[in-house]
């Protein structure tokens, strides 16, 4: 099954959103330069997102992603940074 994915972009930079369960069960540590919410989270298209969709990849993840542009700064810039370290996986078994 393919799921759909969404990047975010502003005339600065862009983020892939990915819901948490499926972030936490891919299993990748992101830098603080990614972003989240309750239950979604905001990679950063550089690093973090071009290594999430490897590492799905190798897990036999697909995806389909649309796009949408924001003409001023994106809402993600205004979200809490993730800490890049020391992540509680709470989908782990």
């Amino acid at each position: 099954m393919t799921k759909t994915l969404t990047f975010h972009s502003d005339p600065g930079h862009a983020w892939l959103e990915v819901p948490k369960q499926l972030f936490f069960a891919v299993g990748y540590a992101p830098s603080r330069s990614s972003y989240e919410t309750s239950s979604k989270v905001y990679l950063e298209e550089d690093c973090d997102a071009t290594f999430f969709l490897m590492k799905a990849e190798e897990k036999g993840l697909s995806f389909e992603f649309e796009s949408k542009f924001y003409n001023q700064d994106c809402f993600v810039r205004r979200l809490s940074n993730m800490s890049g370290v020391g992540f509680v996986n709470p989908y782990r078994k």
